[in-house]
């Protein structure tokens, strides 16, 4: 096996035009571009908008090197496709550990239904917007981290369904 050793000393500067400034074109045993952070997080920084007589302004990634959660910080995320396997989303340090249901089934006639959550949650302290199949009015009550309660003005109809989020 060949080995390959390329070392960047600090405030080495690849500043020239070029049609790639990395290519890694082989398959790696263990990683294509390896981070470690012994004492601190490194964030990989990027510089955009630039204006003449203003600095750069500046988007970061860094990961946490005790969680291992993902940060970025600039001007907001674009996928340019959808988003997958999404367990929960936070607005907050706590994560969310469910996101939805859909069509859940309400018997008929009821007045409310218990929403339990496939995985609880750390407490009761999150945000449920609810959507019903049948005209009625509802209420969000008895949040806790293993659901919540729905009530409901008008006893649902046969095949009476919901979906629901929630948000932290």
């Amino acid at each position: 096996m060949k080995r390959l050793a390329m070392t960047f000393v600090a405030d080495t500067e690849l500043d020239h035009t070029a049609g790639v400034g990395i290519n890694c074109g082989a398959d790696f045993a263990d990683a294509a571009v390896l981070f470690q952070q012994p004492h601190a997080e490194q964030p990989v920084k990027w510089h955009y908008a630039h204006a003449e007589g203003r600095p750069p302004r500046q988007a970061t990634l860094t990961v946490s090197k005790t969680t291992g959660r993902l940060h970025f910080a600039g001007g907001g995320v674009s996928t340019g496709g959808p988003l997958t396997d999404v367990a929960g989303l936070s607005a907050e340090d706590m994560p969310a550990r469910n996101l939805r249901g859909k069509n859940v089934p309400v018997a008929a006639a009821s007045r409310s239904i218990r929403v339990r959550f496939p995985q609880p949650e750390s407490d009761g302290d999150y945000a449920v917007f609810v959507e019903q199949s049948w005209l009625t009015d509802r209420a969000v009550g008895k949040k806790g981290p293993e659901g919540f309660t729905v009530s409901f003005s008008d006893p649902a109809p046969e095949s009476a369904t919901l979906d629901w989020m929630i948000v932290r």
